[in-house]
């Protein structure tokens, strides 16, 4: 599975240093994450479950999104339906 998560700087002000968290749900393992220009994430071990935490060095003007792509692997023993959070 892949997933985006993006902040938003809703402004008015410049927003310094942001960070965005996501957590890969227990069951599933980390696979990859893939930031936005200008970031650098710390991840779980690959196959592992746990929070990327992607820092955005420097300012995120008004308006300006950041962004993270995480992929993570779920189990081929998961029945149908099995829901990960």
């Amino acid at each position: 599975i892949s997933y985006v998560a993006t902040s938003t700087n809703a402004g008015p002000a410049t927003a310094n240093e942001v960070v965005v968290t996501v957590p890969v749900a227990t069951g599933t393992g980390f696979v990859s994450a893939q930031p936005s220009s200008g970031g650098n994430c710390v991840t779980p071990a690959v196959g592992a479950s746990g929070d990327v935490t992607c820092t955005f060095a420097g300012a995120t003007g008004s308006g300006t999104s950041r962004s993270v792509t995480v992929v993570a692997q779920v189990p081929s023993s998961a029945a149908q339906g099995t829901v990960f959070s």
